[in-house]
């Protein structure tokens, strides 16, 4: 059967320091999260939020969530 995962919440923030002179540059599609599904221990019910791509004059950066909470639908 097929499967669908529903994720919660559906987007993150990632705060950031950044020189004055790049901020203009940096743009929401310069960072990549993602949420491995591979690495759910049984019984888990969120996933661990990473930052995979990000422009290298950022610094300081974390993202405003750890944990995203997942639903698993079968259809």
């Amino acid at each position: 059967p097929e499967t669908e995962i529903s994720f919660f919440p559906k987007e993150v923030v990632v705060i950031f320091s950044v020189p004055l002179e790049y901020y203009q540059e940096i743009d929401k599609t310069d960072f990549k999260v993602v949420c491995d599904y591979k690495t759910i221990i049984e019984n888990q019910d969120f996933l661990i939020p990473k930052l995979t791509k990000k422009p290298e004059v950022i610094t300081n950066f974390r993202l405003n969530t750890n944990k995203v909470q997942f639903v698993i639908k079968k259809k």
